[in-house]
């Protein structure tokens, strides 16, 4: 697995820590379990690339990624105005 979430009660926020190799069997993985986290509808998110070693994840995954994300109830029904924050050493393509 190429990420941990950490969503305790004492965080004000979601703390998602990516690591290894992200490709796009690994988005439908991540986003199964982001989406059940418990604080999930009402909490901002950091999500640190800092770990990563590679990045392969395609246009057309991260177009699925958003495409189920669309249909997603728990999406639909989260706080509008929540932030997630993106920490990486370098530029993500």
């Amino acid at each position: 697995m190429a990420f941990q979430i950490d969503d305790t009660d004492d965080l004000a926020y979601i703390l998602v820590t990516m690591s290894g190799t992200l490709d796009d069997d690994e988005l439908p993985l991540y986003q199964n379990a982001i989406y059940q986290s418990p604080g999930f509808q009402t909490k901002n998110q950091i999500v640190d690339y800092t770990q990563v070693r590679s990045y392969l994840v395609s246009s057309e995954g991260l177009q699925n990624f958003v495409d189920q994300a669309r249909l997603r109830p728990e999406v639909m029904s989260a706080r509008t105005d929540r932030k997630i924050a993106l920490i990486s050493p370098q530029d993500l393509e």
